[in-house]
């Protein structure tokens, strides 16, 4: 524990969030995201583990060993994976396993500002809020190792579309976006950035 403004740490906020979510809800964090976000998007293979029927579709995962530099298996794949079960504690910061299709409805709904098929999911100003750059400029450093959603400045940008919000997961798991020129970008590897939560896309 620490006092406001003594350290920085990551994700201790989302966590706490996704426990008032679900007991104001009365819901698993899972379900309230499914019903709030996954269903109406049409996100059907995103959750925080893998149905026994999919888990073929389940890659395996790799890291880059710092040591020796070779890739090693992070995490198995199929009925071998962590993601093969329900998570111990399903946390708001992360954890999900999805597919390009679905992260490419997520991405869509952020870049009609929280809409999808003539039905608001998230306000106007919760989308705005999403995409702001609220950081000091002391952190920016900081912005590799965060999997928030959030507008970065110009000089942090250049590799993404021009307007550059965007979303960073593991590994590889990324999508950004230029909400002025209305494109966006979806991508996804199988292996796990340094940073990374281990929430991927699956085949």
């Amino acid at each position: 524990m620490h006092q406001p403004g003594e350290v920085w740490v990551c994700d201790t906020g989302i966590t706490v969030l996704g426990v008032l979510l679900s007991r104001a809800s009365g819901q698993p964090l899972e379900d309230f995201f499914r019903e709030r976000l996954f269903e109406p998007l049409g996100m059907k293979d995103t959750g925080f583990s893998v149905p026994a029927g999919k888990l073929d579709r389940l890659p395996t995962c790799y890291h880059r060993n710092p040591a020796t530099g070779q890739f090693e298996v992070f995490d198995a794949a199929g009925q071998d994976s962590r993601f093969s079960r329900p998570p111990g504690f399903p946390s708001a910061a992360g954890g999900l396993v999805s597919t390009a299709d679905d992260s490419l409805a997520f991405a869509r709904m952020m870049l009609n500002k929280g809409e999808h098929g003539g039905r608001r999911l998230l306000s106007e100003r919760s989308v705005e809020l999403m995409n702001a750059d609220r950081r000091r400029p002391v952190r920016h450093g900081f912005e590799s190792r965060c999997r928030d959603y959030s507008m970065l400045p110009d000089e942090l940008a250049a590799e993404d579309l021009g307007g550059r919000a965007r979303i960073r997961g593991a590994p590889g798991a990324k999508h950004a976006q230029a909400p002025r020129r209305r494109e966006l970008r979806v991508t996804g590897t199988d292996d796990l950035h340094p940073a990374g939560n281990p929430g991927r896309l699956r085949a």
